[in-house]
């Protein structure tokens, strides 16, 4: 299963999908930009 961790500027979500791949999930990203640049 994926995970795509985001927030507002994509910083933070950084550090959280680097927390769930070091609990052992595989197959996470970060959405780069957050959520701010996916609306654009």
């Amino acid at each position: 299963m994926t995970h795509i961790v985001y927030c507002y500027h994509g910083i933070t979500s950084q550090g959280g999908a680097a927390f769930f791949q070091e609990k052992g999930f595989e197959d996470v990203y970060s959405m780069e930009g957050g959520f701010c640049a996916w609306e654009d």
